[in-house]
């Protein structure tokens, strides 16, 4: 786990989002549009905000949320079961 080993959680998720053998491999842009789709995807952006504040083209943004879902994919299961679970009780939880 890359928090564990003290390693740059953006730099490891860029390597994996781009398909690269090592972290090291990672150019700042890249661990940039890591960061920005992550945050996005898990507040709830759509690509249009990547349009904005990557300056990519929608359909680069698009492609950028599709790889991050191909590389995580039970995120998008966590999230759906928090929101259904919130809409149960009506409220949610933070971790403390």
């Amino acid at each position: 786990m890359p928090l564990q080993a003290g390693r740059d959680i953006f730099s490891a998720m860029a390597a994996r989002l781009f398909g690269l053998e090592a972290e090291a491999a990672v150019k700042d842009a890249q661990r940039a549009q890591a960061k920005a789709v992550s945050y996005a995807i898990l507040y709830g952006a759509g690509p249009g905000l990547l349009v904005q504040s990557l300056a990519v083209s929608l359909d680069a943004a698009k492609r950028l949320i599709a790889a991050w879902h191909r590389a995580y994919p039970r995120v998008q299961e966590l999230v759906e079961e928090r929101l259904h679970a919130a809409r149960l009780v009506g409220f949610v939880e933070t971790l403390g």
